[in-house]
């Protein structure tokens, strides 16, 4: 986790933001983390409730870290779902 952190914290230096994309092409683990973070967080995927420790939440917090993707799913299904 503290490896990702700090790749995390690269990319914020890099590009001024933390809006991985999930197909991030120069960091393919980096964008595969950060969509897996965000999933864990939704609790609509989870049940109600976020899958992610609050102590963890907090720290990303803490470093600024972007719970919505800057790009989201344009199908008709997801848009239709986001918006029930």
């Amino acid at each position: 986790v503290e490896e990702m952190i700090g790749r995390l914290l690269a990319y914020k230096a890099s590009k001024g933001d933390m809006l991985v994309p999930k197909k991030y092409e120069i960091d393919p683990l980096l964008g595969a983390w950060v969509a897996m973070v965000r999933r864990q967080a939704d609790p609509l995927l989870n049940g109600g409730v976020s899958a992610l420790p609050a102590d963890f939440r907090k720290q990303l917090d803490d470093i600024g870290f972007s719970w919505e993707p800057a790009r989201r799913c344009g199908s008709n299904f997801m848009t239709g779902f986001r918006i029930w």
